[in-house]
């Protein structure tokens, strides 16, 4: 990536390229790479970057080769060890069950928590494994990038394929301790069916299910367009500096690319930020969550909330308006242009 950011003549600026090239970068990393591009060197520079990135992708995975065989997938030596353990304290369960100690729901309970326990540890190892001595192995590459699969399904590959579901999607407290790489038995498969039967008929219902909810989407909401620039909405929504139950996103995440209904002032030297109307870039966003936190910090009491322009005060009959849709995330820094779909 390096190598083409230096096409590019970005090797003039090598201080401002981000942090993240210096690591190996997976499909969130090549994310914040575009981000970055985005925001520090505009739309065109942008999509020659891209080029390049598809070029530079494709020519080395040809090089590379990577493929998927049986030698591949190692599974843990810890894992005897493991469901041994696991073994003996659900039979402890079912002792405490026949003794009237527990319930029946206790003990499935107790039964499914351990397993699922036991199926996380032993996924565990074998990434760890993957980790310190073949950080190489095409299983761990596809997985961790994010190019393909995921860690779920190299437990099912490694480690152990675990608690199925049944035909009406409750757990079946008889686990399946193989993996897919030491093949299954007799048993396993037929407590994994009711799952595999139940995927198959939940996939079918889901394609009509979804097929007719972007039918309803469509006809209410095709009309909402960009239609102007401004609607005049006296109207706001208030972004208060603590983090609301109902959200995790801090607040510089809940104000970037929102525009100002009121003049922005900071609550201690009453020193005027930003005008009304001013659409919050990234960086201004950060300035300001940082300036709040350091008010914070500092024991300011009864800090204002930011008053920024929402869609839901739009006072247009037909669509919105740019000022209160906000900042267009295909073009950063810029409000949404009309006739953008939204």
């Amino acid at each position: 990536l390096q190598a083409v950011l230096r096409v590019r003549d970005v090797s003039r600026q090598v201080g401002l390229l981000p942090s993240v090239l210096s690591t190996t970068i997976g499909k969130k990393e090549i994310k914040q790479t575009i981000s970055w591009q985005l925001m520090n060197h505009g739309i065109e520079r942008t999509c020659e970057y891209l080029d390049d990135l598809k070029e530079l992708g494709f020519s080395w995975a040809t090089f590379a080769g990577v493929s998927l065989g049986v030698d591949d997938m190692s599974v843990p030596l810890e894992k005897a060890a493991i469901c041994q353990g696991t073994s003996t304290r659900t039979l402890g369960a079912e002792r405490s069950f026949e003794n009237g100690d527990i319930t029946v729901v206790e003990k499935f309970l107790k039964i499914t928590d351990e397993w699922t326990k036991a199926s996380e540890a032993v996924k565990d190892k074998a990434m760890d494994n993957f980790r310190e001595n073949d950080p190489t192995n095409p299983v761990y590459m596809m997985s961790n990038s994010g190019a393909r699969g995921n860690v779920s399904q190299v437990r099912q590959l490694l480690a152990m394929r675990g608690l199925m579901a049944d035909a009406n999607g409750q757990l079946i407290d008889v686990p399946i301790t193989h993996c897919l790489r030491e093949g299954m038995t007799v048993t396993d498969m037929l407590i994994s069916g009711h799952g595999a039967r139940k995927g198959c008929i939940d996939t079918a219902l889901r394609t009509a299910d979804s097929g007719y909810l972007y039918r309803r989407m469509d006809f209410a909401a095709s009309s909402t367009v960009i239609k102007c620039k401004d609607c005049c909405s006296p109207e706001f929504t208030e972004v208060h500096p603590h983090v609301p139950d109902y959200t995790s996103a801090s607040l510089k995440d809940r104000i970037r690319g929102r525009t100002l209904s009121k003049d922005l002032v900071d609550p201690v030297d009453q020193e005027v930020l930003f005008k009304r109307g001013h659409l919050l870039t990234e960086i201004e966003a950060g300035e300001v969550a940082s300036r709040w936190k350091k008010h914070a910090d500092n024991k300011v009491e009864d800090l204002p909330p930011i008053l920024v322009r929402t869609p839901l005060t739009c006072k247009l009959e037909e669509g919105l308006c740019a000022m209160c849709y906000g900042e267009d995330l295909s073009t950063p820094s810029l409000l949404a242009c009309n006739g953008l779909p939204v």
